[in-house]
């Protein structure tokens, strides 16, 4: 950020990016060695079959973490190959702005995962289904309360962050919120799966959300132009962070004996249908 903003170009910005995770990460791994003294690698005792085996299947992480990335930035090129290169900024500074609610409910939910993965392998299917519980109630209020206040304050916001270079479009803006608001409430469900190392859900729920996210927008950009894509954003987190993502976790835990909380995450899609009715109530105040 300090780069960025002391020097315009793009390229110093990247590689002061590249910098800084490098050092982040090789602090991490400092401390983990410190830590963890029983982990460290063994090269005269290891087995050269058993590493290649594990470097194996962890590819699957990679390929999600692919999909992942192909949701994201596919959209993006997509844009620029329909719409022209001056249509991109607008879609990407939009979504930026939304994206901060993912910030905030990543920041929130993400110390519950060791929770989340303690209580699936003791098989704890009462602990475990509250702690969904009362995600799906935490994620839903915020989502709801930060789409609703999202209304009030990103037009302004917008304007100061862009300098007035680029108009806000309030139909694009509401269309990626709402899928942004959809992928949040349905966190807790793609943390446990996560967490817990379900790849087979794992790769389902990337794929889903890449091939619609992808596909929605070839088909729907020529004739709406950019809310064409945002549709295709809530097409893609109806199919993958809802139908998707909460089937696989009902699944997982109906195998120790568990219950889904289904009514507290539809409660949450209320809440998220609520805020955007107050959305549009606003805007078109």
């Amino acid at each position: 950020t300090t780069s960025a903003s002391l020097s315009p170009s793009v390229l110093h910005a990247a590689l002061a990016y590249a910098a800084a995770g490098v050092t982040v990460n090789l602090a991490i791994f400092q401390e983990l060695w410190r830590v963890f003294p029983e982990s460290r690698p063994d090269l005269a005792q290891s087995s050269w079959r058993e590493g290649w085996r594990n470097l194996t299947r962890s590819q699957a992480f990679t390929l999600n973490s692919f999909l992942e990335q192909a949701s994201t930035n596919g959209v993006a090129l997509l844009i620029g190959r329909e719409l022209g290169p001056g249509a991109l900024p607008l879609f990407t500074t939009v979504r930026t702005v939304a994206n901060v609610i993912t910030q905030g409910v990543s920041v929130l939910v993400q110390p519950l995962a060791p929770d989340l993965s303690r209580f699936h392998f003791q098989r704890d299917a009462f602990k475990l289904g509250t702690a969904l519980q009362v995600i799906g109630a935490l994620t839903g209020a915020i989502v709801s309360v930060a789409a609703i206040a999202s209304s009030l304050v990103a037009p302004s916001l917008y304007v100061q962050w862009t300098r007035g270079r680029l108009a806000f479009d309030e139909a694009l803006f509401l269309l990626i919120v709402l899928s942004v608001a959809l992928r949040c409430s349905a966190a807790g469900p793609g943390l446990y799966l996560s967490t817990t190392n379900q790849l087979r859900a794992l790769f389902f729920i990337s794929s889903s959300r890449a091939a619609l996210s992808f596909l929605g927008a070839w088909a729907l950009l020529p004739r709406f132009g950019l809310p064409g894509a945002g549709w295709a954003l809530i097409a893609a987190e109806l199919t993958a962070s809802w139908l998707v993502s909460l089937g696989f976790a009902a699944g997982a835990l109906r195998q120790n004996h568990g219950v889904f909380p289904w009514r507290t995450y539809l409660q949450s899609l209320g809440g998220i249908s609520v805020a955007a009715t107050a959305f549009l109530l606003i805007q078109l105040r």
